[in-house]
Order: C-alpha cells, then structure tokens, then sequence
C-alpha cells in the first residue's frame, strides 16, 4: 500500500511534505554527530501519513537499519516537533 499524502492536492501535499521533512532535518542536523547525519539521513524523503504512521523513504539498506535500529526515536521525536503532535515513523527502501 502507498502513503497517503499529507494533503489531498498532489502539489501542495508534495510541497507541504519537503517543508516538513526539510525543517524536521534542520532539526536532526543539531542532534545528531555530522557524519552521521550526512551517511544516514542523505537521501531520505517523506512520503506522506500511513494508518496514522509517518512514513519515510530511505535511501539504502544500512539506513534503513540505522534509522530503525538507533535512530528511530529521535526521528519521531523532531517530527513530532515539526508537526506539534506525538507521531510515529516508519522507514522504507
């Protein structure tokens, strides 16, 4: 099953979704060591909202791992920051 976007207009769901990724990786940027961030979160897109589950494309399988291994709640917790609500994530190829 696909990602519902976060908006019912495919363009402004697609703007509306980079703008909250972007600010929600401003906020990771600050939290996490440089190369970390740089290996792990490049490549990485919000895809839109999934039976109440943010859901979020990664770029390769070791961030995949990293992310749901090591990083999982400090993903969700700067999303839900950006949001304003508690959210969970889930990470896909």
């Amino acid at each position: 099953m696909m990602a519902a976007p976060l908006s019912t207009t495919s363009e402004l769901s697609t703007s509306l979704e980079d703008a909250i990724w972007s600010e929600t990786l401003s906020t990771l940027k600050g939290r996490m060591p440089k190369g970390t961030f740089n290996s792990i979160m490049q490549g990485t897109q919000l895809l839109g909202l999934e039976d109440d589950t943010y859901i979020v494309q990664v770029a390769t399988k070791h961030a995949k791992a990293w992310l749901d291994n090591r990083l999982k709640k400090v993903v969700e917790r700067a999303l839900s920051t950006v949001i304003g609500t508690t959210v969970k994530v889930d990470f896909r190829l």
